[in-house]
């Protein structure tokens, strides 16, 4: 049981940095890292009373609520495109976690973008409102969707049984994105229970698809006027292990299909065929070092500090192992520095991937999976970031730095809307791998940053 582990007190150091940078904004970095204010905001000293109170009440709950986390995480929840039903049977969980922790039909709102392909024919993304002193709102964004959790020959435990292990909840899910969602509603709870009202008013908002591109979840919130231009958001969905880190740029983001094609025929004759995965693995080792020596630019805003460039889907080509393929097909997934034009690195691919197979003859063509071009980053000076690193501080007592990470959270989606957006938690980068895991010491630090966060005033 959670009552008998140990929670020491960690720093929480996480400043991730997002796309769209050109070298006017690294030497605006540099200019600013000295000067990083977070004078501009306080707790002040009633306040400070304030989060104290709602620590300790913080303390008081977490077992309860981490028992309620392990019962999500107990419930699958994966996009049709990647075999799942979507997110309704998590979202009802959720919505009766919410009112047992006291919040009203009046304060949930349940917004449904239209699918055809989930049996309820909707993805549910949940909105908790509270009020503040101030209408100008901060948003804390989750979300539901998981990955698949792969070979479950490489877990130590059932990927969909939670386990606590050492001071950490084992299941798929559990830091990617669930740790930050029940950090935040550990934080509302005590909030809620007090009886006070914050400095800000409050959002908190657990979306839909995720991880496959956000059109029924943040992208569908966008379209349909729910996210106020002067609202702050904050973005829980990527981290460091002392959550001293805010992340305020991404990289872009680019995935490509290439499908190659040769001659089928029987192994014992392969004079007679053209083997497509011999030329397709051939293609692959030439295209990568080509791409990563060309496109090098480099800016330790980021980490890592270059582009990547790696391949990863491979799909069956033939069931038997004496047939050669005459088709092959892969994948690659690309996070590029935000000053190459994506445009351009498409057309380069091509043109690489048509000679190159041309030259054995064979043909293939690339086609675009996913592609973003990063927006240009929130602003070190931006009241997200002071704010947010003013909370660390008076929880931490130390001071996060800003950073820059590989794209792909709903914060790019926002900063594609102008609207400021920053990255933020403590945590172990387990994200979609197996034996994944969250911390039960991060849910209750990074739970007391969010009270200090509800509190911290401008002056």
């Amino acid at each position: 049981m959670f009552f008998y582990i140990k929670l020491t007190q960690t720093t929480v150091r996480q400043f991730t940095v997002s796309h769209h940078r050109e070298k006017e904004f690294c030497l605006e970095v540099a200019a600013r890292e000295n000067s990083f204010n977070h004078n501009a905001l306080s707790l002040g000293d009633s306040m400070g009373n304030t989060t104290e109170e709602l620590h300790r009440r913080i303390e008081e709950l977490k077992e309860e609520v981490i028992l309620d986390f392990m019962g999500m995480l107990r419930i699958p929840v994966l996009a049709p495109e990647l075999g799942g039903k979507g997110e309704w049977e998590r979202a009802t969980y959720l919505l009766g976690i919410l009112r047992k922790y006291g919040f009203t039909d009046e304060e949930i709102e349940v917004v449904e973008a239209p699918d055809s392909r989930v049996p309820e024919g909707t993805r549910p993304n949940i909105l908790v409102r509270i009020k503040g002193g101030r209408e100008r709102a901060v948003w804390i964004i989750t979300h539901m969707d998981v990955v698949p959790s792969g070979n479950p020959e490489l877990w130590d435990s059932s990927p969909f049984e939670p386990e606590i292990r050492d001071g950490k909840i084992f299941a798929r899910g559990s830091e990617d994105n669930g740790q930050e969602m029940f950090a935040s509603l550990l934080a509302a709870r005590a909030l809620k229970e007090s009886g006070l009202r914050p400095e800000w008013s409050i959002v908190l908002a657990m979306v839909a698809d995720e991880e496959v591109g956000s059109k029924h979840g943040m992208k569908y919130l966008l379209d349909n006027g729910h996210m106020a231009s002067d609202s702050l958001y904050i973005v829980p969905d990527h981290g460091v292990e002392d959550g001293l880190k805010i992340e305020i740029a991404e990289k872009s983001s680019l995935w490509l299909k290439y499908t190659v094609k040769g001659k089928q025929t029987h192994a014992s004759t392969p004079n007679s065929g053209l083997n497509a995965h011999f030329i397709g693995a051939n293609l692959i080792v030439s295209l990568i070092p080509y791409l990563r020596q060309k496109y090098d630019a480099r800016d330790e805003l980021f980490s890592p500090s270059i582009s990547t460039f790696e391949v990863t889907r491979k799909e069956e080509n033939v069931p038997n192992i004496n047939t050669i393929p005459g088709e092959d097909i892969f994948y690659t997934d690309f996070r590029v520095m935000p000053g190459y034009s994506l445009n351009e690195m498409v057309e380069d691919v091509r043109g690489f991937c048509k000679g190159f197979c041309r030259g054995m003859g064979a043909d293939v063509e690339v086609g675009v999976e996913t592609m973003h071009q990063a927006p240009p980053p929130t602003r070190m000076d931006a009241t997200v970031v002071k704010l947010l690193s003013a909370a660390i501080e008076s929880v931490t007592g130390k001071r996060p730095d800003p950073e820059g990470i590989g794209g792909g959270t709903c914060a790019a989606v926002l900063r594609d809307a102008n609207l400021n957006a920053v990255v933020w938690s403590t945590e172990d980068h387990m994200a979609h791998d197996s034996n994944e895991y969250a911390w039960l010491k991060n849910i209750v630090q990074d739970a007391k940053i969010y009270a200090s966060l509800f509190f911290t005033q401008t002056y």
